[in-house]
Parts: C-alpha cells; structure tokens; sequence
C-alpha cells in the first residue's frame, strides 16, 4: 500500500472508531470521553504516551499518519 493509500485508509476508518469513558467502557456521548493529558513543552510526559503506546498496540510495529504524503513504518519501542 502506497502513502495516499495508507492515509485515505486511515481517513475512512477514523470515523469507526470507540473513545472510552473513565471506567474503560465505550463511552455514549462526546461529554463522556476520557481525555488524558500528555502536557505541552517542557512538561510534555513521554513516559506517559510510550506506555499508552506499548499497552494499545500489539504489533512491534505502527504505522505513523502525518498526512497523505507523510507516513512512515516506525517501531512501537521508542
């Protein structure tokens, strides 16, 4: 699968897909969606989005979706 390809597979599939709520259900309304803040800058918690990271995804690797022409296979250990 070529670049615009990988990105407009991933554009129809975003729509389909679950946010949680604070108990780990699919949550019903966007009013109960679990937002988790990583910060911003210096306060930014990488430890944080590498552990969501390697909890969410199976695979060793993932595929990173910029846009149409930027996507790259990378490795889920950071």
């Amino acid at each position: 699968m070529d670049e615009k390809q990988l990105f407009r597979c991933y554009q129809s599939k975003y729509g389909l897909s679950n946010w949680f709520n604070a108990e780990g259900q699919i949550a019903q309304s966007e009013n109960e969606i679990n937002w988790i803040y990583c910060g911003v800058n210096n306060d930014f918690n990488s430890e944080l989005v590498k552990e969501t990271i390697r909890n969410f995804f199976a695979e060793d690797e993932v595929y990173l979706c910029i846009s149409s022409n930027m996507q790259k296979l990378i490795p889920k250990v950071l």
